[in-house]
């Protein structure tokens, strides 16, 4: 049960969804004042979405500022690598293959010297 509603949450909490559902919505209701609220919340929504610079610099304001390496004073003795970029089952085995987002093991190797 618990597996079916985390799946359903996951479909509908989507933009592409919501905003869908909203255009149906405003299709099928019969009010003249929320029919064209709710068209132009999708139309809104939808150029909001769809456009990369617009959500990149939504994103980028909820992001706090970087710190410069040579800013960074204090040392530790442990890093938390978060990773998920690398390939498996890739031959030869001895070598460790990146997929996108391989710049945290650069990152990480530059904090680390």
């Amino acid at each position: 049960m618990f597996f079916i509603l985390s799946k359903t949450i996951g479909i509908l909490a989507r933009p592409l969804v919501i905003i869908i559902l909203l255009v149906i919505s405003s299709m099928t209701i019969r009010n003249k004042v929320w029919k064209r609220r709710l068209f132009i919340i999708a139309f809104a929504s939808l150029l909001f979405c769809s456009n990369e610079f617009i959500s990149n610099e939504v994103m980028r304001l909820w992001e706090l500022p970087p710190t410069p390496f040579v800013d960074i004073k204090k040392t530790y003795e442990v890093g938390i690598l978060l990773t998920g970029v690398t390939k498996s089952n890739f031959y030869p085995n001895d070598r460790v293959y990146f997929q996108r987002s391989s710049d945290r093991v650069t990152h990480t190797l530059q904090l680390y010297k």
